[in-house]
């Protein structure tokens, strides 16, 4: 075998082992999750239940924590239940509002969901080395992208890798952590560090990333 097959084969076992495309679905989320999900990150976030079930178990400050960052997106939530059900051991949750309505996990909207299946990303264990993320904010109400954006950021274990067209996640992204992609005629593709952008060369900062983008100042 060939140090190049051999490399070749490595670079595909880590693809298929230690990566995650990971888009939460609502229409998954909202069922209950069988056990089989109750370890790792599933890319449709079906996992969400048991992981929120764990966390609080196992680690009630830091489920605390993550509870203050969701309602920073979501300020009307007072509690958020993980619980199994006795039929099946199927997982589902239960979010309590502070009006006195509590609604299970199929009554909730996309964006509910996709804001708790992001935001619990830097309290599950185990994550995968590279993590990928096609416009988060998609779904998302713009006053709640910022909660969102917090949890990412504090996810120290792995490499979190996200597309967007958000002015708002552009303006809470540091400059040498972007790279701006530019299709040609060819439909060749460039790819530039924020750093090296030509028109980023004389930047200030003062005016930020977000309203640059918006503008057209990084076509």
């Amino acid at each position: 075998m060939t140090a190049f097959f051999l490399a070749t084969l490595l670079f595909k076992d880590f693809l298929q082992q230690q990566t995650c495309l990971y888009q939460p679905q609502g229409s998954k989320l909202r069922q209950a999750s069988p056990p089989r999900y109750r370890t790792g990150l599933n890319p449709n976030g079906r996992g969400l239940p048991w992981q929120i079930l764990s966390l609080k178990k196992e680690q009630p400050d830091e489920f605390e924590e993550w509870l203050e960052l969701v309602r920073l997106a979501l300020p009307a939530i007072q509690n958020i239940q993980a619980e199994i059900r006795e039929d099946d051991r199927h997982a589902y949750l239960k979010v309590h509002y502070q009006n006195g309505i509590a609604l299970p996990s199929s009554g909730l909207s996309d964006g509910t969901l996709n804001i708790l299946a992001l935001t619990i990303l830097p309290y599950v264990t185990s994550l995968p080395q590279i993590i990928t993320l096609e416009e988060p904010e998609n779904g998302i109400h713009p006053s709640a992208i910022e909660a969102i954006l917090q949890a990412i950021q504090a996810v120290d274990e792995s490499q979190i890798w996200l597309t967007t067209h958000s002015p708002i996640v552009l303006a809470h992204t540091r400059l040498d952590n972007m790279l701006c992609m530019r299709v040609n005629d060819d439909n060749s593709v460039n790819a530039i560090v924020g750093s090296k952008h030509p028109r980023l060369q004389a930047w200030q900062g003062g005016i930020d990333l977000g309203t640059l983008f918006a503008a057209g100042g990084l076509s």
